[in-house]
């Protein structure tokens, strides 16, 4: 065995896994009791539900996209120091779409 291959069998002996301290936490992404809503809007795109909040918490103010689609929900959440570049992306990639 060479001497690179000693110690990546030493490396695979010494790994650890570790846990989480309550195993009986949840590990969903479920919105917090401490979020308070400012602002709310909801849109529905063909078969999409779309809710756009303004919320605020413990570490400060920032945006949640959430799409509901068929049973599924996919959430963004983006900090309100970020907004304004966020939306300047979108408005960027949506100006390089050619006209049809």
């Amino acid at each position: 065995m060479s001497g690179r291959q000693d110690l990546r069998g030493e490396a695979v002996k010494s790994r650890k896994i570790f846990l989480p301290i309550s195993l009986g936490a949840s590990l969903t992404f479920a919105p917090s009791t401490m979020d308070s809503i400012i602002e709310t809007r909801e849109l529905q795109i063909e078969r999409k539900l779309f809710s756009i909040d303004l919320r605020e918490n413990g570490r400060g103010k920032f945006l949640r996209i959430t799409e509901d689609s068929q049973g599924h929900r996919n959430v963004i959440i983006v900090p309100i120091s970020g907004v304004d570049d966020f939306a300047d992306a979108i408005d960027d990639v949506l100006a390089s779409e050619p006209a049809v």
